[in-house]
């Protein structure tokens, strides 16, 4: 159950703590029997254990290796200082290196300026930002190419699901 709150960094709502009331954990048990159900139905029709079914799903459309927004703004900051404390209102001088405090700031206007895309715009930047130091090897450049093409995949099977 989402509260309507923010996370410190404003990146996703924060959620309850907590015990959930009985009639909310009866109804995530049914969707979640209907989801076991699924995995193994198609683990059945492929000759594998539903478990390895979840686990494949997990590492293809969980999230749980996205990079932290956060830390990616960071970085973009770094490396766009100027362009990023113009967002400021009234031309604000910054002496120095910029605070936590008006980074926080840049990236809320950031936010606000490019609302639907600005996790797309970060994420694609980092691995923009992780190309400009590519490997020398021959085997870390298949690594690379192996992730993007992962990547690639990845985005076209969302768009799939979507109709986009």
């Amino acid at each position: 159950m989402k509260s309507e709150e923010l996370d410190e960094n404003e990146d996703s709502p924060s959620y309850t703590r907590g015990r959930l009331p009985g009639a909310l954990m009866d109804e995530f048990n049914e969707g979640f029997q209907q989801v076991n159900a699924i995995f193994a139905k198609l683990g059945a029709s492929r000759g594998m254990p539903w478990q390895q079914v979840k686990d494949r799903y997990n590492r293809q459309y969980s999230r749980s290796n996205a990079p932290n927004l956060w830390n990616c703004y960071s970085a973009y900051f770094t490396k766009h200082v100027e362009t990023e404390l113009a967002r400021l209102p009234g031309g604000q001088k910054v002496d120095g290196i910029p605070s936590a405090e008006i980074r926080k700031e840049c990236y809320r206007r950031f936010k606000e300026e490019y609302p639907d895309k600005y996790v797309d715009i970060l994420e694609t930047w980092k691995e923009y930002d992780d190309l400009e130091d590519i490997g020398e090897t021959v085997a870390q450049r298949q690594q690379l190419f192996g992730k993007a093409v992962k990547n690639l995949n990845h985005t076209v099977r969302i768009c799939q699901v979507f109709h986009l």
